[in-house]
This record gives structure tokens, C-alpha cells and sequence, in this order.
């Protein structure tokens, strides 16, 4: 069937290149030979340099780092502060990532050794269900899907990896939000924008927060139409040995081929469940 969605270390000392003439306007300059933008170079280092930090950022450690003059690094880490992609600590004088590259999704450390562990587990409960099978992770205030395997069945929900799920509306990203720690899931409880893909969305904290506590009882997340009119699905999360999500498995089916209500469908409830623990077996036993 057509497709149905939620809607059916860069060296950074010797090769920097020389700082333009003084009174120059600023640009892009290309490095001769390579076609480089050697000023957006400096500045990604710069940025990536502050990234990788493992304290706070003084001008002095970005002007010994890359060579340059006071003047010309605060002028680079003015820039990527203006930006919104460093954050300036007035008092200390000192920086740090900023709010924008923060905002940006990030796919969590270790997600390949997930879905290494995971795929096998997600072909058996594709062929089994015969409905997709999906892994997501949490990244920034959604859920991201790095691995799905599609359905034999003639007609069936179609996702691709990479597709992004909200936390309120799909039921891998209410499995995911549901086992987070308290104080992680009120901070993103907060970022949630709660919009109204259906009449079913769940639009406010209080319920979201109320559902989440049913996921916790009965370890299974659902989705009943509330991501799309056409499309319903449920999760379960992938814990770690603390109980805190590292992913969560789903399944997705187009409503209209439903036998019964989601959560009545027993049998797959059973088998996505099955797939988490065998997941999270085969992950703990990878870790010695």
C-alpha cells in the first residue's frame, strides 16, 4: 500500500591557516587546492573543540589550541555565541555548548550495539506479528527510530529509520518517556509541544503523566490512533540493569485491519514484551 506514517579530532594546530588581513570584511575564504571554506572551517573546529570539552572553556585554551590571537578567537566564539551554539558564563568568563546545538536531535552513544542486539529479535516479531517491527531511542524531547523491519503482509504501515516520534502520541516514545528517571522526565515533560495530530492526542502534561503510569504498571505503551486516524501501534522499553530505558521495540498496524482494539491484542502484546527482555538478555550478556 502506499506509504502510511504517522500521517499512512580535526588537527587542529599546524594546518590552520592565517587569520585574513586586518580591516578585511568578513567571509568565507577558500583554502587554495582544496576548495575549503577555511574560516567556516576554524569555526566548526572551535565549536567541535568546545563540544568535546570535558570542562568549561576559557579564550585562552581556544587561542593556545588553534594559534590564534586573543582577538581573532573571541571573535569566533563571539560569533558561534550570537548563534546560539556556545553559551558565554559572564561571571567565570568561561563557555560552553550553547541552547541551539543543544535543541538539535542527537542519536544517544552506543545505539549501534542496541540495534545489533535488537535486529534479530525485530525479524522473528515482524514474521510473527506480520506487522512492522520498529526500535527507537530517545533523542532530545522525541523518540528516533534506528532500526525497522518491514511487513509481508499486503497492506502495512511503512516507516523508515530515522523518522522522529513524539513522546505524547506514539507508543515507542510513551514507553521510552514512561521509565525515565523523575527528574529527567519532568524536565521533558516541559519540551513536549502536545500537538494535536488527532481527537485522540494526548495534549497535556497531567494525562501524559497519568498514562505514564499505567505504562509503568503494565510494562506496554499504546498508540490508539492518536499519531494518525489510520495507524495504531504499541511499545515496549528496553531497560538497563537500573530500569531506565535504553530503547523501546514496537509494532505498528493500519487501524482499519485490526481484529480488535490494540489493547486487546494479546497475543503480539506478549511477543513484543518477550522481545524487549531478550533484548535486554542479550545486551547484558554482551557486557560481560
Amino acid at each position: 500500500m502506499a506509504r502510511t506514517r504517522r500521517s499512512p579530532s580535526p588537527d587542529a594546530g599546524s594546518g590552520v591557516a592565517p587569520e585574513p588581513p586586518a580591516g578585511a570584511s568578513p567571509r568565507l575564504l577558500a583554502s587554495a587546492g582544496e576548495g575549503k571554506l577555511t574560516t567556516l572551517s576554524r569555526g566548526l573546529s572551535i565549536l567541535e573543540f568546545v563540544a568535546r570539552s570535558e570542562r568549561f572553556v576559557r579564550l585562552r585554551d581556544v587561542a593556545e589550541h588553534f594559534g590564534l590571537d586573543r582577538s581573532a578567537a573571541l571573535r569566533f566564539l563571539r560569533t558561534l555565541e550570537a548563534d546560539g551554539y556556545l553559551a558565554r558564563h559572564e561571571a567565570m568568563k568561561l563557555y560552553s555548548i550553547g541552547p541551539k546545538l543543544l535543541s538539535f536531535p542527537r542519536v544517544p552513544a552506543g545505539v549501534g550495539r542496541i540495534v545489533e542486539a535488537a535486529r534479530p529479535v525485530l525479524l522473528d516479531l515482524a514474521r510473527a506479528a506480520g506487522q512492522m517491527s520498529h526500535l527507537a531511542v530517545l533523542t532530545g524531547s522525541q523518540a528516533a527510530l534506528v532500526e525497522v523491519v518491514a511487513s509481508d503482509a499486503p497492506v502495512s504501515v511503512k516507516q523508515a529509520v530515522g523518522d522522529l516520534e513524539p513522546l505524547n502520541s506514539s507508543a515507542v516514545g510513551k514507553a521510552l518517556y514512561a521509565f525515565l528517571p523523575d527528574t529527567e522526565r519532568r524536565r521533558l515533560g516541559q519540551m513536549i509541544a502536545f500537538v494535536p495530530h488527532t481527537s485522540r492526542t494526548i495534549t497535556d502534561l497531567a494525562a501524559l503523566e497519568a498514562e505514564a503510569r499505567e505504562i509503568r504498571a503494565s510494562g506496554i505503551a499504546f498508540d490508539r490512533n492518536e499519531g494518525n486516524d489510520q495507524v495504531c501501534c504499541l511499545g515496549c522499553p528496553v531497560l538497563d540493569a537500573h530500569g531506565a530505558p535504553l530503547a523501546s521495540i514496537g509494532l505498528s498496524y493500519v487501524a482499519a485491519h485490526l481484529p480488535r482494539p490494540i489493547d486487546e491484542m494479546a497475543d503480539d502484546i506478549a511477543r513484543t514484551l518477550a522481545a524487549a527482555r531478550q533484548v535486554e538478555a542479550s545486551l547484558s550478556n554482551a557486557a560481560g
